[in-house]
């Protein structure tokens, strides 16, 4: 969804807040998709899921795909990566099936992590995880992992940024991943400038069309052009 302009449906139930393929250790396949959605319910992200076309293609029942609540964190300090410079990737860390340590672990170490992560100067987006609720104040809905994004030189500079981290070196984590990242921003809002021009031709535009991607729709009227 995008919240400042015109290109915001008010009449959504589900939008996508971003769309990350992710790739293999050597970056050379997509291996899956992270979604981020805001949805009125989690019955209306689910019937987003349940008609995503990759979903349909590859047979896969949006009812199973699993999902959490994410709290994206949007202190700027935390943020302080800008996101254009080094290679993004995904850290997908899920804590261990010990409720009851996880959460001493997490009360004790968190503002470590927090600092931690804000010295690296490395993240564009972070938050922790949540089991799904259908309201996020319920007490049932419990941190139960962690999800970054970040940009550095190379997947071991990120694999040793994730295992410095304090929950990390506490054992909060069962589950560790570190995926490459295919970042490609469709909404024509943050395409290349050259000497304070757009280039004539709109590669992002042919793309799209060559997928079959519609160009024209009434909430991106700047791909009509």
């Amino acid at each position: 969804a995008n919240l400042y302009n015109e290109t915001f449906n008010y009449d959504s139930k589900c939008d996508v807040v971003w769309s990350y393929p992710i790739l293999c250790s050597a970056d050379t396949q997509f291996i899956g998709h992270l979604l981020c959605l805001d949805a009125n319910s989690i019955e209306d992200a689910r019937a987003l899921l349940c008609t995503e076309p990759t979903l349909q293609r590859w047979k896969i029942d949006g009812n199973d795909v699993p999902m959490y609540r994410w709290r994206h964190i949007k202190d700027s300090a935390f943020t302080q990566d800008d996101g254009r410079t080094g290679v993004p990737h995904v850290i997908l860390n899920m804590d261990i099936e010990d409720t009851e340590t996880a959460l001493k672990i997490r009360g004790e170490t968190n503002t470590s992590h927090y600092e931690y992560w804000i010295s690296t100067l490395k993240v564009t987006q972070a938050g922790p995880l949540y089991s799904l609720t259908q309201n996020k104040k319920d007490p049932e809905s419990i941190p139960v992992g962690e999800l970054y994004v970040v940009n550095a030189e190379d997947r071991d500079e990120v694999i040793q940024l994730a295992e410095n981290d304090p929950f990390a070196q506490r054992g909060l984590f069962g589950n560790m991943r570190v995926f490459g990242m295919n970042n490609l921003d469709v909404t024509g809002k943050f395409r290349t400038f050259e000497d304070g021009n757009i280039f004539d031709v709109d590669p992002i535009r042919e793309v799209m069309e060559s997928e079959g991607y519609p160009t024209d729709d009434r909430q991106t009227p700047w791909l009509a052009r």
